[in-house]
């Protein structure tokens, strides 16, 4: 009787054909592994880090101390945003906005226009300094009548 080597016996060479198929599941598993771990890491570097997402929940604070009307908490909170990021032009747009509205004239311009010096083509704070500029002169003319 002769036996034919590639038909499988029933014992080592079924085992091995499952081995080799174990060792394909194996190598797929490692490269789905291995790319999924290459996606995360680049994925993270466009995440905000925490200290951004400290400064964004200042700065909401911020804005809600702002729409009560409480300017010097406003300004506050705007200035430990400020700490955490010192290029925050929204940061220094609220210390601005707020000091302006307490009249402080000379510190409202100063960080208006530091707000503009990050950003050139920040709207809001185009139009914050123009109605601070505006604010100082008509309380300039007040004073005086």
């Amino acid at each position: 009787m002769t036996e034919d080597l590639n038909q499988p016996t029933g014992d080592s060479g079924e085992s091995d054909g499952l081995w080799e198929v174990w060792r394909w599941v194996l190598a797929v598993a490692v490269v789905v592994v291995l790319a999924f771990t290459i996606w995360m890491a680049n994925s993270r570097e466009d995440a905000p880090s925490a200290d951004a997402l400290r400064v964004s929940f200042i700065l909401d604070q911020s804005q809600q101390h702002y729409q009560a009307g409480r300017f010097k908490e406003c300004i506050a909170m705007a200035r430990r945003a400020v700490k955490l990021n010192p290029k925050s032009k929204q940061a220094f747009n609220n210390i601005g906005i707020c000091a302006g509205n307490l009249q402080r004239w000379d510190e409202a311009i100063q960080n208006m226009q530091e707000a503009l010096r990050l950003d050139p083509n920040f709207q809001v704070a185009k139009n914050n300094l123009a109605w601070l500029r505006q604010q100082r002169l008509e309380s300039g003319a007040r004073k005086v009548k």
